[in-house]
C-alpha cells in the first residue's frame, strides 16, 4: 500500500498519467474527425443516418422545384406562362379584359375597378392584334429571379392587317407564397420603345 501511495505522490508518475490521458483524448478526437469530415481525397468516410442533402440555393437565382437554375423559357413556372397568356390575349389583344384582370399587377391597373377595366374604351397597355398566339409567338427568357421575371415575346398579327411582328418585353412579379402565390404582369412595352407599325412602312 505504501508503495502505491508513494507512486501516486510521485511527480514523475503524475506526468506520465497526464500524458497518457492526453494521448487517449487526442485519439478520440481524431476518430471523431474522420467520421464527420471527408478524407483528404475528397471522399466522405461516413454519413450520419439523419443527414438529408439539401440543394444549395444562391440568393437571387430562380430555380425549378428540382433545384436546377432557370435559364430558358421552357423552365419558367407554368403559372407565370398562364398569366402571360391571359394578359396578352385578354388585355393586349383585347379579347377578354375581364379574364386578364386577375393577372395584372396594381401598378398597371391603378385607378381602375374591374367594371371600369372591362368597359373602358382605352387602357394603359400598348395594344396589338395578336394572331395565333400559341403557334406563332416566340419567347425568350431574359432573366429569372425567384419573384421577378423578364421575358421577350415576339407576336404577329393576321396577314391581312399588314402589321410587322413586334417584340415586346413583359415583366412579371410573384406575390404571395405557397398555395396562395401568383404571378402578375407589371410591365409591357415594345422592345426598344417602338410601337407597332404597318409592314410596308419605312422609318423616317
Amino acid at each position: 500500500m505504501n508503495t502505491f501511495q508513494t507512486a501516486l505522490n510521485s511527480p514523475r508518475f503524475n506526468r506520465v498519467l497526464f500524458w497518457l490521458g492526453a494521448a487517449v483524448l487526442a485519439a478520440g478526437v481524431i476518430v471523431l474527425i474522420v467520421k464527420l469530415f471527408p478524407s483528404s481525397n475528397g471522399e466522405s468516410t461516413a454519413v450520419s443516418p439523419n443527414f438529408k442533402p439539401q440543394i444549395q440555393k444562391e440568393p437571387g437565382i430562380a430555380r425549378t422545384p428540382e433545384g436546377v437554375p432557370i435559364t430558358k423559357f421552357s423552365q419558367v413556372d407554368p403559372a407565370a406562362k398562364i398569366a402571360m397568356r391571359k394578359f396578352i390575349l385578354g388585355a393586349v389583344a383585347g379579347k377578354d379584359y375581364a379574364g386578364s384582370w386577375p393577372y395584372i399587377a396594381p401598378v398597371i391597373k391603378k385607378g381602375y375597378t374591374l367594371k371600369k377595366w372591362v368597359k373602358a374604351d382605352s387602357h394603359p397597355i400598348i395594344p396589338y392584334p395578336v394572331y395565333k398566339y400559341d403557334k406563332l409567338s416566340q419567347f425568350h427568357l431574359e432573366y429569372a429571379h425567384p419573384k421577378d421575371l423578364y421575358i421577350t415575346v415576339s407576336v404577329s398579327a393576321a396577314p391581312k392587317m399588314k402589321l410587322r411582328p413586334v417584340v415586346f418585353g413583359i415583366g412579371l412579379i410573384k406575390r404571395g407564397s405557397g398555395a396562395h402565390a401568383k404571378w402578375l404582369v407589371n410591365y409591357w412595352m415594345p422592345r426598344g420603345g417602338t410601337p407597332p407599325v404597318p409592314a410596308g412602312s419605312e422609318k423616317g
